[in-house]
């Protein structure tokens, strides 16, 4: 039986292994979407070391300096709670050291996004996303990150989650 089992291991080794390689690829996106809101997909930015970040937009919109009613942070939780009221901004902010995708439920009726949406601020070192509280309801904003990496370098498989459950009053 022992000697049925190396062979396989050697095979889920090797697809795991280039699973690894193709997620830390250069260009390589992840994206998780929900058929009923606005999706940000993620992409290594190409702009050098500075720009090495997985922030999906490099460049802030013209409205970024916008003071946000509530910012959140990425705190790795397995979720955090946000109460909004109609009108308010939610400023969310995560570490640009990750490949970010976002997938939203019940979204697309309770907060708007902002046009440009997860752009790099280098003052924060951070990917930046802004909603407006539309209408009551609730919401979620799952935000999912892998490592990003130099090219051509060894790529740690580091994935990580942040989820915020929106109250909009």
């Amino acid at each position: 039986m022992k000697s049925l089992l190396r062979p396989w291991s050697l095979v889920i080794g090797c697809v795991l292994l280039l699973a690894l390689l193709a997620a830390c690829a250069p260009g390589a996106s992840n994206t998780a979407s929900s058929s009923n809101a606005p999706t940000a997909t993620a992409t290594t930015a190409a702009s050098g070391n500075a720009g090495l970040n997985g922030c999906p937009t490099e460049s802030p919109p013209a409205d970024a300096g916008t003071k946000a009613d509530v910012v959140v942070t990425f705190t790795g939780a397995e979720g955090q709670t946000v109460t909004l009221t109609k009108g308010q901004t939610l400023e969310v902010r995560l570490p640009a050291a990750m490949r970010w995708s976002l997938s939203t439920q019940g979204a697309a009726n309770v907060l708007t996004p902002s046009a440009t949406n997860g752009w790099y601020d280098a003052g924060l070192d951070n990917c930046v996303w802004h909603f407006v509280a539309a209408n009551q309801g609730n919401a979620t904003l799952a935000f999912g990150g892998v490592a990003v990496c130099k090219p051509k370098t060894e790529c740690p498989a580091i994935a990580v989650a942040q989820d915020y459950d929106i109250t909009v009053h």
